[in-house]
């Protein structure tokens, strides 16, 4: 969130620079907007990271038992 509030943020003070540096955004935000604006957005980020998981986990397990069975020297 500090990243992109950065990042959206003006160079100069003429051309709208709220914060100083990353900790004067996570000051300033703290003060005016609460703990809310750090945990605004986790729910879906998190939800994204599970499907994300098992997608990859079920497409490792599909490949594993695409394999050829490994022929074992006599």
């Amino acid at each position: 969130m500090i990243k992109s509030r950065m990042q959206t943020d003006g160079f100069t003070p003429e051309t709208g620079q709220k914060y100083k540096s990353a900790l004067d955004c996570v000051r300033t935000v703290w003060r005016t907007e609460g703990i809310g604006a750090f945990t605004r957005g986790l729910g879906p980020t998190l939800i994204r990271y599970v499907l994300s998981e098992e997608l990859h986990s079920a497409i490792l397990t599909f490949s594993q038992d695409l394999r050829l069975p490994m022929v074992q020297p006599s």
